[in-house]
């Protein structure tokens, strides 16, 4: 019902009436007229939320406010929401879902068992909510906040805020898995391990360390018009500080083992959360493993992700088109047969493409480089493996790159194989690039390794071959 207002009031009057909104605000906005669509039906508390989140075919509005948690699921100790239901339409436009880190630091449980929202019915549908962590207590045991594992979910217009992790400032320098130096209580947004996912119109901004979008076994997995961001620091504000891993290990890195006992770099930044949108090799539901399938990336945006989007574990094939990458340790990263089409990054803080693996195949990559505010490093603007891969690199005919940077084609990113730790044979397995086809219309520079065979390359930048059997040609400037 609409509250009405006169106009003119006295002193006391208006006063009272200000006093009694100052009271009053928290439960304002649940006051206020709202839309509720024919045949849904409007709940107005965590509790009755939790209630019709059991059970099927439902239209559900929740009224408009800010609603905080303060517990854990009655039953379930190890969530804060269960949606076991199916074939449900949550209506959460205008609705904000707090979380307290602090109860995810005190919930117990398995690894994989915990998570805030998990999401075991089908064909549900989750609208326009803000789901937001407070405070930034980490979990005692890693989790993601949404772990979805039915098929045919959606997430439409939706916000995550996710808060809450240790270590973070540190990015993986103390470890990211198995064997870490430091105790790892990671967050994540969201783990998909369910069939046909659609996440649609959503906004991610995660202060964690941990993934954005993580996807485990899941097939047909299709990600839309999603802004993805974290955040970066710089390497100096470790070496201030007294306390705290890095002055325990004397600022030096510890993982990965290749480079434990380096000194942590300075005059650079580290990415303080993982990657934006990543598929893993398989994951595991109901007792059953499975290979991750096909990824679709429409119109996305990620910043300041460790990886942008890297989707080279998945199976074949993925698309990703009319997407950006910006100021990411890494940018894009594919699978066999994938297709890359109208998509941009920069390679301000890492490689704009990496394809890390010598047995994947068949990528058909276009990608444009766009300018950095500022770039730090001295990474290579991509690095290529594998065979048969097609890639097409373009910039602004006016773009002055303020670093150049080598397009490397025959060696996989980093140092762990290398000629003073690997036998030749693993070398070249590890670093081959057969069959490449290169169009650079870029001003940087390639640079094919020995192990690079067969390729063709088309650069405007200057051109190294110490590879075999390669045809090159130098390209005209525009």
């Amino acid at each position: 019902m609409m509250i009405k207002t006169h106009r003119r009031c006295t002193a006391f009057t208006c006063l009272l009436a200000a006093v009694s909104l100052l009271f009053a605000l928290p439960w304002a906005v649940h006051a206020r007229d709202f839309d509720v669509r024919p045949g849904f039906t409007v709940v107005d508390s965590i509790a009755q939320l939790r209630e019709v989140m059991q059970r099927d075919d439902q239209n559900i509005r929740m009224k408009p406010g800010t609603y905080r948690v303060e517990d854990t699921w009655p039953d379930d100790a190890q969530s804060v929401f269960i949606v076991s239901g199916s074939n449900n339409h949550f209506d959460l436009r205008d609705v904000t879902i707090e979380v307290p880190t602090e109860i995810y630091r005190d919930m117990r449980g398995r690894v994989h068992s915990l998570a805030g929202y998990r999401i075991h019915g089908h064909h549900n549908t989750f609208e326009g909510a803000t789901f937001e962590n407070t405070g930034d207590y980490p979990p005692h045991r890693s989790l993601p906040e949404f772990s979805v594992r039915g098929d045919d979910n959606r997430f439409v217009g939706c916000r995550f805020i996710i808060r809450g992790s240790a270590p973070y400032g540190y990015g993986d320098y103390f470890g990211k898995g198995r064997g870490s130096a430091v105790r790892l209580q990671k967050h994540s947004a969201m783990s998909v391990g369910g069939d046909r996912t659609v996440i649609e119109d959503c906004h991610f901004r995660i202060h964690t360390f941990g993934h954005g979008i993580s996807i485990h076994g899941a097939q047909d997995t299709v990600i839309r018009n999603v802004h993805l961001r974290g955040d970066v620091r710089p390497t100096n504000e470790i070496y201030q500080e007294t306390s705290g891993p890095a002055a325990r290990f004397e600022y030096k890195i510890m993982s990965p083992p290749w480079k434990k006992g380096e000194p942590i770099p300075r005059d650079q930044v580290v990415h303080v959360t993982e990657d934006g949108i990543r598929a893993y090799t398989r994951g595991s539901r109901d007792g059953q493993t499975r290979s991750t399938g096909r990824i679709t990336v429409e119109n996305c945006t990620v910043i300041r992700m460790r990886g942008g989007i890297t989707l080279t574990l998945a199976g074949p094939p993925a698309r990703v088109e009319n997407s950006t990458v910006i100021d990411c340790a890494h940018g894009y990263s594919l699978p066999n047969n994938s297709v890359v089409r109208n998509s941009a990054g920069n390679a301000a803080f890492g490689p704009l493409l990496i394809m890390p693996y010598s047995h994947k195949r068949g990528a058909d990559i276009e990608l444009e480089l766009i300018p950095s505010e500022e770039t730090r490093g001295d990474h290579p603007l991509a690095s290529i493996t594998g065979r048969g891969h097609r890639i097409r690199i373009t910039a602004a005919e006016d773009f002055e790159p303020a670093t150049l940077r080598p397009i490397v084609i025959g060696r996989v990113p980093g140092g762990r194989y290398t000629s003073d730790n690997t036998s030749q044979e693993e070398l070249r397995r590890r670093h081959r690039a057969n069959d490449i086809v290169l169009r650079n219309l870029t001003p940087h520079p390639v640079h094919l390794t020995p192990y690079a065979h067969d390729g063709e390359i088309h650069s405007r930048g200057p051109i190294t071959d110490q590879g075999e059997r390669n045809q090159s040609q130098r390209l005209a400037e525009p």
